[in-house]
């Protein structure tokens, strides 16, 4: 699996692009703008939030707030989200 293109992305007219990337060339194309911003603000805050539930699933683990099988599904939904990035 490639890497994904570097961000930050942004959305106009329907299509994502990165300001890292200095052509300007189209990742993806929407048919809606709100899509196309819905995709670039996930995109762009997709290692803050893996992060974020790291810390919350480690927490509710020691304090024992959590099941051991939700806990599992958990640590799977983020090894997933790992596999993206």
């Amino acid at each position: 699996m490639s890497k994904h293109t570097s961000g930050p992305w942004y959305a106009k007219e329907g299509m994502i692009a990165s300001l890292s990337d200095p052509t300007g060339r189209t990742i993806a194309t929407c048919d809606e703008q709100a899509d196309a911003e819905f995709i670039a603000k996930a995109m762009n805050c997709h290692e803050e939030l893996l992060e974020a539930c790291k810390v919350v699933v480690g927490l509710l683990e020691a304090m024992h707030e959590v099941p051991p099988t939700r806990a599992k599904k958990l640590r799977a939904a983020i090894r997933n989200a790992e596999n993206i990035s």
